[in-house]
C-alpha cells in the first residue's frame, strides 16, 4: 500500500473539516461528546491551523484515498517550548487501522520535524496509548520516555523522544519538503 503524507493548505480546509468531525465522532466514544444542536460536532477548531505558522496540519492518503489527518504544532503543550514537535491530533480512518498506515502516517511527521516530540493521549484513551507505545518504540528502538501527566494541561500519558537521532526512513530532500511517499 502507498501512504502518502502531505501538509494540508486552506484549499483543505473542507476536507479536514470533514475528517475532523469522523475523529471526534469516534472519540466521542471515549469522551462521551456530543453533537451540538447543528448535528456537528465543536470541540476540535481547525482555526489555529491557518492562523499560527507554528501549527500544521497533515492529511494521509492510502493508494491515493483519504486516510487520515493530523495536526502538529512547533510547542511544547506542557512547557512551551518552540524546540519540540507536539502531536496535537492524530486520526486514522477505520478501514486504514492496524493496516499500517497509522505508524507509517506518524513516522512521516516524526521525519519532518527532527527534533525533540510530545505525543500524548487522554487516560481513557488505553488503545491510543499502546498504538503510540509501539509506534515510538519502533521508531526510537525503545529510547523514548513515558510519564502521567495529571495537571491543569493534561491527564493521561505523554511520550518524548528525539527525532534527530532516529531519522533513518527518508533522505532530508524528502522531509524537508513536507511530502512524504512510503510503499510497499
Amino acid at each position: 500500500m502507498k501512504i502518502e503524507v502531505a501538509e494540508a493548505t486552506r484549499k483543505d480546509e473542507p476536507v479536514l473539516e470533514r475528517l475532523v468531525q469522523l475523529y471526534q465522532y469516534d472519540f466521542s466514544e471515549i469522551m462521551g461528546g456530543d453533537v451540538e444542536a447543528d448535528g456537528t460536532f465543536h470541540y476540535i477548531s481547525l482555526g489555529g491551523v491557518w492562523d499560527d505558522d507554528r501549527t500544521h496540519a497533515y492529511i494521509a492518503r492510502a493508494d491515493g484515498l483519504l486516510a487520515g489527518v493530523a495536526i502538529v504544532i512547533e510547542r511544547s503543550h506542557f512547557t512551551g517550548d518552540t524546540d519540540v514537535a507536539y502531536m496535537d491530533e492524530f486520526f486514522v480512518m477505520r478501514k486504514y487501522r492496524r493496516a499500517g498506515v497509522g505508524s507509517e502516517f506518524a513516522k512521516g511527521l516524526f521525519d519532518m520535524f527532527p527534533g525533540r516530540w510530545e505525543v500524548a493521549e487522554v487516560a481513557p484513551n488505553t488503545d491510543a496509548t499502546a498504538f503510540w507505545r509501539a509506534v515510538i518504540g519502533r521508531y526510537t528502538d525503545g529510547d523514548f520516555e513515558e510519564r502521567v501527566e495529571d495537571s491543569d494541561k493534561w491527564n493521561g500519558p505523554v511520550q518524548t523522544f528525539d527525532a534527530a537521532r532516529c531519522r533513518h526512513s527518508m533522505p532530508e530532500s524528502e522531509w524537508t519538503q513536507g511530502i512524504v511517499r512510503i510503499e510497499d
